[in-house]
């Protein structure tokens, strides 16, 4: 039996605003991955309704994901299936500050306790509204932290994650050259080198 997944989403929207998303492309060359893509407009504001490509100054998402399956020549929703409830609290600036996700649609019934999420994320941010700190919790074990780190440009230099009890579980490092034309950026996945460079707008 074929099966595909429905989504509904919910918004709670203050205003209306435009997004335009800006995609890269990659080649691979001497054993490294290139890619190239031109810096964003100084007038463009990089958020998580833009990323998420939302219209307005949307407070709460929430989404309602199902299964579907394939029955008489057209999909319908499994409706036997637990659905998954992820919902998505942003601040006024547009970015994420709160998400969790439930089994099951949580609705609080009469005398019984509310639905506990099975997975949260909070978001933390600096003076600059940088990304510093994730943290995610699963089924109330103890949660990981991600920490982010930035230079003097605003670009991202460092992503280290650790357990429950302060020990380094993985480090990421980022470093940059900056030219007239942009920027480039290099990092490694595993044993690969990528370089990725941002060329300046000409207009």
């Amino acid at each position: 039996m074929k099966k595909i997944l429905f989504a509904v989403a919910a918004l709670v929207v203050e205003a209306c605003q435009q997004n335009t998303p800006k995609e890269t492309t990659s080649a691979e060359e001497e054993n490294a991955i290139v890619l190239t893509s031109e810096e964003p407009s100084s007038t463009e504001v990089d958020n998580d309704w833009k990323e998420m490509k939302l219209k307005g100054k949307v407070k709460v998402l929430t989404k309602i994901l199902r299964d579907g399956i394939y029955e008489n020549g057209r999909w319908v929703k499994d409706e036997g299936e637990i659905p998954l409830v992820i919902r998505t609290f942003f601040n006024p600036q547009g970015f994420i500050t709160f998400s969790e996700e439930f089994s099951g649609i949580p609705i609080k019934l009469i005398g019984s306790p509310e639905a506990k999420p099975t997975i949260t994320k909070e978001y933390r941010y600096n003076e600059k509204g940088q990304l510093s700190e994730l943290i995610i919790s699963r089924n109330n074990t103890p949660p990981s932290r991600y920490i982010y780190l930035y230079n003097e440009q605003g670009d991202q230099i460092l992503e280290r994650s650790e357990n429950s009890i302060g020990t380094e579980t993985e480090k990421k490092e980022y470093y940059y050259q900056y030219t007239p034309e942009g920027k480039q950026k290099t990092y490694f996945l595993g044993d690969m080198k990528v370089v990725h460079t941002y060329t300046k707008r000409t207009s």
